[in-house]
């Protein structure tokens, strides 16, 4: 019971509930004894925590939950507590085992003939490339994940947000922005994605702020502050609010381009751009959460 709520509150939004219904959920799983169920509710866990933006909580329970999985065998689940692990590390800055996990996540996801997971793992990896600087890579890995992730078209818009963001890196503002169009197009048709919204939609409005159409690049920046801050207000406990707003490298970046725009008069903000453009790989981190076991 405490699982279904958690996985409806997920559903819902609220990542606070949700939360609080997994911790639940394990709780009475390990006094069942129930080691199967437990595992799959500590994977999910790491996966929140990581999305409210407590990347070492997540780091633990995802640690813990793989070496349960290694020794009870069961191998789908290690593929896939690797997979969110490898971004959880990405988000500490600890690259290079981030990128090794990460890896391994999606040759496991190949060789189990699971498209889905390893489109979503490339993404994941290709963010981690990004924050190494080696947009080149990172590139050729999101277009892989989008040419995979046919099979999941509501995943398939974060690989689109991702190759913008690598393109981006590499200074080709045109390329950024058809592929950020393209995701922000998915988007729209849409109308939800499983993950990586915010992402999306902050880089739709980088691109379009490098391509010098800033009018644009405001208003979209201003939509994702609003959703952002519509997600937010569904978490209760103010102290995780708080991480999730700060603590995610996405949702700080909206929350500081907003204030940085707001201050910025618009002459300004124009004679600013094409040097923003130059260093527009450094001054961000990867994104968004894959899909959480449940």
């Amino acid at each position: 019971m405490h699982q279904v709520r958690a996985a409806r509150a997920s559903a819902a939004g609220d990542l606070g509930r949700c939360l609080s219904g997994l911790e639940s959920a394990l709780q009475a799983f390990e006094q069942a004894g129930d080691l199967r169920n437990a595992l799959s509710v500590r994977a999910n866990l790491g996966y929140v925590y990581c999305e409210l933006g407590d990347f070492q909580r997540a780091e633990a329970a995802l640690r813990q939950a793989l070496g349960a999985a290694d020794r009870m065998g069961l191998y789908d689940v290690t593929a896939a507590v690797l997979h969110n692990l490898g971004r959880v590390l990405g988000l500490r800055g600890e690259l290079a085992e981030a990128e090794q996990l990460e890896r391994r996540a999606v040759d496991d996801f190949q060789r189990q003939g699971d498209p889905r997971l390893e489109g979503a793992a490339r993404t994941y990896l290709a963010e981690i490339l990004i924050a190494g600087g080696n947009y080149a890579a990172a590139e050729r890995e999101a277009a892989l994940a989008i040419e995979t992730l046919t099979v999941a078209p509501s995943l398939q818009v974060a690989a689109l947000g991702v190759a913008s963001r690598a393109r981006l890196g590499r200074a080709d503002a045109d390329g950024a922005l058809a592929a950020a169009r393209a995701a922000h197009d998915a988007l729209a048709r849409l109308g939800e994605i499983e993950e990586g919204e915010s992402m999306v939609r902050l880089a739709h409005a980088e691109a379009l702020d490098h391509a010098g159409a800033r009018d644009d690049a405001r208003a979209v920046l201003a939509v994702a502050h609003q959703r952002l801050l519509a997600r937010a207000e569904r978490i209760e406990e103010p102290a995780w609010r708080q991480r999730f707003l700060h603590n995610v490298p996405v949702n700080a970046r909206i929350l500081a381009l907003v204030e940085e725009w707001r201050a910025q008069p618009i002459a300004a903000h124009a004679a600013a751009a094409p040097a923003q453009a130059a260093d527009a790989g450094q001054r961000r981190r990867p994104t968004t959460g894959s899909n959480a076991i449940m």
